[in-house]
């Protein structure tokens, strides 16, 4: 389309509109004007009403008067007050209307005449009740109250007479405005068709032109994606074919530096490795870049601890930082999420290339490293990373391109610090597949920040992150078992999870007594794992309502921290199956629920491993600490490495948190809730198995009985040797690094 038509078309949409609007403000101007004159003729109307009513009122008292005094009937001239009354209100209504100004004289004059007339009637009412008849018999044969009525009459019509001519000219002046707003509508149809004729026929060429256009781009899409995919097969099958002698060369380079070697090949044999190393970094980014583009990029969802990923990446930067004489410092809030539902293996790429690109562009300074918590939900947080250093920054006009692929901010970065301007594309696009945002703040020669906000799930504990159904293709060590679990302590439901997926067992972990009424609803389990202190509902409440109300026989174990004397009586008594003390002894829980459960032969054979287990020999002694006690953790993992990383961490990270809250509840005297906080406190830290003196004083801060005087004392001993205990469990992760 030519520019002239599309400017004559744009000229007539605009005068089409321009005049529309003008007639709407004419219509709506005209429709105001009828409204107004229609209130007006409304008034007028109910002023007459009130001259008739005003005019009633007088005839009323002047037969009244009469006929009083010609009776002659004294004891009842009391009645005539109301008339007067209404008199009053009948003219006192009229002058609040508003009056055409020809007939203000004629009220004014109206005012006056009704006052006299009152004040006669009046009179003459004195007279009959304080002189007798015959004087007021002659004040009415005077004719003063007749002429004065005659005359209030006279006004009367002809205040209505000139009433009469104003509405008389608002009816014309209502049926003027009438016609002309419907004039103004039939006009706006008219032009509302020719407007919508004029857009269809528009609207019908254009569609025609897109037509065409679709069929070229449909040429043209396919061109791209064959031009695409051949894009796509050469960079995987290039990437595969130099990965692979790549790998070998890298390989060998490891063996030849393990071997004694002369200074100068000892030197060629590290310049092969790291330009191996960098060579590698490549051509994973390009294969990275070639996958994002293909849309065959797949994100993991599975659950990782956000703070031993965040200790592992402060690791790997730490000896870069010494080496350049950088400040490092990472922070990471306490109330960020410890455990999330996502991609770590992508995380970690982002976190790795963006705090490479700190290190590589700051010569002197800082790079600080910050993990924060955006947001949160009962299912969902985002995290918050930002990295900000002191380096060399970036022109904020050239901000944007660092993000383009193999782009830099300057050619000379590309010389001086080389790389393929791949990295940080990849690192936003991995961003954004996650549903975050990436965004960068710069100045030359004052540094950079970027900042980073993914959401990650939570609820990690959920079966639907973890749970390994029936119809997995592993055998069920328990033959068709699916055990439910009501456990709100992190640690506690890490350590079954890791139990039974070890043991191959359908599982379901809930939070508290309410969810494990739910779930019965929905599911069927051979077997209930409830802990008995839970918040909402504790594990009694929940097996009255599981026993009473829903009958079921299902084998309920009992799971508590509490291993006072009668505390499994206690629990036999209310309608337990069975009881189990924390810390959980696998073997013994496994016995437990071998007892309740029919299983196969392999079930048989575990239970031997179980009763025959002794720690790894690759387990840390726990009687090397002084504080803790490791072998409890070892014969669990069972030389799983992960879990004992996992346990671990989940220790660092709540021990400080339970301890501050019990703090909080002594000094605001929640005694209730500082019982509560160390019976969980007892299952936290049973994973590091402390010392019995230890678990003696925290019984105390669980039991009501202990007196107020000695609860601040009896956490400051707790406090302080978790001080020793949290030093060696950080000394026992780092041996297992």
């Amino acid at each position: 389309m030519k520019w002239y038509t599309k400017l004559i078309l744009v000229g007539v949409f605009s005068a089409i509109i321009t005049l529309i609007v003008l007639l709407q403000l004419n219509s709506g101007k005209s429709v105001n004007s009828l409204i107004e004159g229609n209130q007006k003729l409304l008034r007028d109307f109910n002023i007459k009403a009130d001259l008739e009513q005003l005019k009633a009122n007088v005839v009323v008292l002047e037969s009244k008067v009469r006929s009083l005094v010609i009776a002659g009937y004294v004891d009842d001239t009391e009645y005539l007050e109301f008339e007067l009354k209404e008199i009053n209100k009948s003219l006192e209504r009229l002058k609040t209307n508003q009056f055409d100004p020809s007939v203000l004289p004629l009220l004014s004059e109206l005012e006056d005449l009704v006052d006299h007339k009152v004040y006669l009637n009046q009179q003459i009412l004195d007279t009959f009740r304080f002189r007798g008849k015959l004087p007021a018999e002659r004040m009415i044969n005077m004719g003063n109250d007749a002429r004065i009525t005659d005359s209030i009459t006279h006004v009367i019509r002809d205040i209505d007479a000139g009433q009469r001519e104003t509405i008389t000219g608002l009816v014309e002046k209502a049926d003027e405005r009438g016609d002309r707003v419907r004039n103004l509508g039939n006009l706006m149809t008219l032009i509302a068709i020719l407007a919508s004729l004029l857009t269809f026929l528009y609207a019908a060429l254009k569609v025609r032109q897109q037509e065409k256009l679709i069929k070229l781009l449909n040429i043209s899409e396919k061109k791209a994606l064959q031009a695409g995919k051949a894009k796509e097969t050469f960079l995987s099958n290039i990437s595969h074919e130099l990965r692979t002698p790549l790998n070998a060369i890298i390989g060998f380079a490891n063996l030849l530096s393990k071997q004694k070697l002369d200074p100068e090949s000892e030197s060629h044999v590290r310049t092969i490795h790291i330009a191996g190393e960098n060579l590698l970094a490549i051509i994973n980014d390009v294969l990275d870049a070639s996958k994002i583009d293909a849309g065959m990029m797949k994100l993991e969802k599975s659950p990782f601890n956000l703070s031993a990923l965040i200790r592992s990446v402060e690791a790997m930067f730490k000896a870069q930082a010494q080496e350049k004489g950088l400040q490092f410092k990472v922070t990471l809030d306490e109330d960020v999420p410890v455990l999330l539902l996502g991609d770590q293996v992508r995380l970690t790429q982002i976190l790795m290339n963006i705090l490479s690109n700190a290190f590589k562009f700051t010569h002197s300074g800082s790079v600080l490293f910050s993990i924060y918590k955006v947001s949160e939900t009962d299912r969902e947080g985002v995290i918050g990373f930002s990295v900000n250093d002191t380096g060399i920054g970036i022109e904020e006009g050239k901000i944007a391109q660092i993000f383009d692929r193999f782009r830099q901010a300057e050619e000379t970065v590309t010389r001086e610090y080389g790389g393929t301007g791949l990295g940080l594309s990849i690192v936003k696009d991995l961003v954004e597949l996650q549903a975050g945002t990436i965004s960068v703040k710069s100045e030359p020669g004052k540094g950079t920040a970027f900042t980073i906000q993914i959401p990650f799930l939570k609820n990690l504990l959920d079966s639907e992150a973890v749970d390994i159904s029936p119809n997995d293709e592993a055998p069920l060590y328990l033959d068709n078992c699916r055990i439910l679990v009501a456990e709100d302590n992190e640690i506690n439901r890490q350590l079954l999870q890791h139990l039974f997926r070890r043991w191959q067992v359908s599982y379901k972990i809930v939070n508290n007594g309410r969810e494990v009424i739910d779930e019965l609803k929905h599911n069927h389990y051979q077997c209930i794992l409830l802990d008995i202190q839970m918040p909402e509902m504790d594990g009694y409440s929940a097996l009255e309502v599981i026993r009473k109300e829903h009958k079921l026989t299902i084998p309920v174990i009992a799971m508590t921290a509490h291993v006072l004397q009668g505390e499994r009586e206690k629990c036999l008594q209310y309608g337990m199956d069975d009881y189990i003390s924390k810390p959980i002894d696998e073997k013994k829980l496994y016995a437990l629920v071998r007892k309740y459960i029919d299983i196969t032969n392999d079930g048989e054979e575990i239970l031997k491993e179980l009763t025959e287990a002794s720690v790894p020999s690759s387990a840390a002694p726990g009687t090397s600490f002084q504080f803790i006690n490791t072998d409890y953790m070892e014969e669990i993992a069972q030389g799983d490495l992960s879990y004992k990383k996992l346990a671990g961490s989940l220790f660092l990270e709540s021990v400080p948190k339970e301890l501050a809250a019990m703090q909080r509840a002594i000094e605001e005297q929640r005694l209730g809730e500082l019982n509560r906080l160390a019976h969980n406190f007892k299952t936290t830290i049973s994973v590091m198995h402390p010392r019995p003196s230890l678990i003696d004083k925290v019984d105390l801060l669980e039991a009501p009985s202990t007196p107020v005087t000695d609860l601040d004392r009896l956490l400051q001993e707790v406090k302080t040797y978790f001080d020793g205990a949290t030093l060696e469990a950080k000394a026992y992760l780092d041996s297992l690094s």
